[in-house]
């Protein structure tokens, strides 16, 4: 007897299957973990089938069967072929990506859960639920509220599997849920984990030992015994995306699939529907619930800027009676470093990128100029190097100035930066939307962002959403919340009117045929050098016109960051595109270049 087996390695798009002959005393079945001789390596393979003949003369036989209790399921098969076409990945690199590392020796395991919180559980009736749904929530205890109901609501064997953005979710949704489930059966999955923790997971998972399953998208191929509810908790969140190396997708597409092949109930849950998520709502291919829909929304300060500069008057009363009460206070900026830009006072040159002529930002610990695109850094010059004046002058409002303001108005308060390798309470935290994981780790009576026209450039795909997401989300932690401007702009409008906000978002979209009313593909093309971007971009532009000529092919731009991992990058974007074509184009070989389909950003 032989067996095909899909080697859990990352091959090339070409290489699938590899015949092994099985040894009469193995009991192998399509869906079996085997150890297998692959180039001249012992490595995990899965069955994928049976059968008496092969084309290849010579076989090596398989060494030795993985001692887990159940083979994966057909129906797994048939989702990591789906999966595969979805991705336009050969098998192997499906099952690599989407497969645990498996231990092939047995060592005792232990796991570390967090330490319960106390949650006041309040019963209410669970709402009518259709196999794919979206929950909107207000306040964050709503959101547990929920997932304590379907956890109670359970039958025998059922189980829960709740996708989170982030490792913080995980510990803090399971914090709470272990209030009301043995610690046995609950399993917090992330990249951290060991190949034995994993691998013990997987088995307990399978069995349906464990019923509430609590992971990133680590954890979205294991084997469910009987799923009975899979929750994308954040479904809008853009964590959900990997965009840093490839595959490049989105996990909750390949929940929706799951979920589906599972015949489990989806629930997207969120504070906020993505773009997409309303139109599928709007197309009734999603049913809407809210939960406390009779809830005003919660209320934000919009206030506009005073010529006292940032920290006004209404904002310094905000943090002296936080200070006043012993509580602290969030201050929310999106400029890194000490200051935006470096220029000169007398011949208002600005000192720029000499890779991608991008304003360097002033970081004033290190003394240096650093380019936020490419990631450059600069020694801090003594004159403008266009007129040589020394009157250099740094402009805009940074994390760094940000403290140094606050240090000064408050020199008997601990003023800090936020640092999500060293979390430390303090009474004023200052912080990027890196810290909006963190904040189930506070307690801060209020959050203020000074200038929101930082939040609304550089102008992208989902720009105006991502701001009015981050209100949203700001809010369901139920702090007071001060939004200041330069000047009269749409983010009340927006953040009070959201579903007005969503109409408008898909009208304009239409017009300018983009997601997700159109499919748009983002190329990004990688060089050694600048020049040699060139002929490369060119070459590219005629392949695609080739398969379509009429494909709108964007001019190539600058990626973010332009420079990383020793080459450039930039980027080109191909619009009125069929599914058929973008199908074409992933299929065809191009060394350097990496595909996004629809994706959440354009610049990055």
């Amino acid at each position: 007897m032989i067996a095909s087996i899909i080697p859990l390695l990352r091959l090339p798009n070409n290489l699938n299957f590899f015949d092994y002959t099985i040894p009469s005393e193995m009991n192998i079945v399509v869906g079996s973990f085997v150890v297998v001789e692959f180039r001249n390596k012992k490595i995990i393979g899965l069955v994928h089938d049976l059968k008496q003949t092969s084309k290849i003369q010579k076989l090596k036989p398989i060494s030795k069967v993985l001692d887990l209790p159940v083979p994966i399921s057909n129906n797994q098969i048939k989702t990591l072929e789906q999966i595969a076409d979805i991705l336009h990945l050969s098998w192997p690199q499906t099952s690599d990506v989407f497969i645990p590392e498996f231990t092939l020796k047995k060592h005792q395991v232990s796991f570390k859960l967090p330490p319960k919180k106390e949650f006041q559980y309040r019963n209410f009736k669970l709402p009518v639920l259709t196999k794919s749904n979206f929950i909107e929530y207000q306040a964050c205890n709503d959101k547990i509220n929920l997932y304590i109901k379907l956890l109670k609501s359970l039958k025998r064997e059922q189980q829960i599997f709740i996708l989170c953005a982030d490792k913080q979710s995980i510990q803090m949704i399971s914090a709470y849920l272990l209030n009301y489930i043995d610690k046995k059966e609950i399993a917090n999955i992330d990249s951290s984990l060991n190949k034995n923790q994993l691998t013990t997971y997987w088995q307990k998972i399978a069995t349906g030992e464990i019923k509430l399953i609590i992971g990133t998208r680590r954890a979205l191929f294991f084997p469910w015994h009987n799923l009975a509810y899979l929750i994308i908790d954040q479904a809008s969140s853009e964590h959900h995306f990997q965009w840093d190396q490839k595959p490049r997708y989105h996990a909750n597409e390949i929940a929706i699939l799951i979920a589906h092949n599972h015949k489990a109930n989806l629930i997207q849950v969120d504070c906020l529907p993505s773009p997409s998520v309303f139109l599928a709502i709007k197309e009734k291919n999603i049913k809407y619930l809210k939960l406390n829909a009779d809830q005003a929304r919660p209320l934000i300060d919009f206030i506009k800027m005073d010529t006292n500069g940032w920290l006004g008057y209404q904002i310094d009363q905000t943090i002296e009676s936080a200070l006043k009460s012993s509580q602290s206070v969030l201050i929310l900026a999106n400029r890194l470093h000490h200051s935006r830009l470096l220029y000169c006072l007398d011949c208002s040159h600005t000192l720029q990128c000499k890779d991608c002529q991008t304003q360097l930002n002033y970081d004033q610990t290190a003394n240096k100029l650093v380019c936020a695109n490419c990631l450059n850094t600069f020694t801090n010059p003594l004159m403008c190097p266009k007129c040589h004046s020394t009157k250099l002058q740094t402009k805009g409002l940074g994390i760094q100035k940000i403290q140094d303001q606050l240090i000064e108005k408050y020199p008997d308060k601990k003023v800090i930066i936020f640092d999500k390798e060293n979390i430390s309470n303090a009474d004023i935290v200052i912080a990027s939307q890196a810290i909006l994981p963190h904040l189930d780790s506070f307690q801060f009576q209020s959050a203020i962002i000074p200038v929101i026209e930082q939040f609304l450039t550089p102008v992208d795909l989902n720009t105006n959403w991502e701001v009015n997401y981050l209100l949203h989300e700001l809010a369901t932690h139920q702090m007071k919340i001060i939004i200041q401007s330069f000047t009269e702009n749409s983010a009340e409008r927006n953040y009070y009117n959201s579903l007005v906000f969503l109409q408008n978002e898909l009208h304009n979209r239409k017009l300018l045929n983009l997601p997700p009313v159109k499919s748009i593909l983002k190329a990004i093309i990688k060089t050694k050098s600048k020049d040699s971007s060139v002929p490369k971009i060119a070459t590219f532009t005629a392949s695609i016109k080739k398969i379509n000529d009429n494909i709108q092919i964007s001019n190539a731009v600058p990626a973010k960051p332009f420079y990383k991992y020793g080459k450039y990058h930039h980027i080109v974007i191909l619009k009125n595109i069929s599914q058929s074509d973008i199908e074409k184009i992933m299929k065809m070989s191009y060394a350097d270049i990496v595909f996004d389909t629809n994706p959440f950003k354009i610049l990055n």
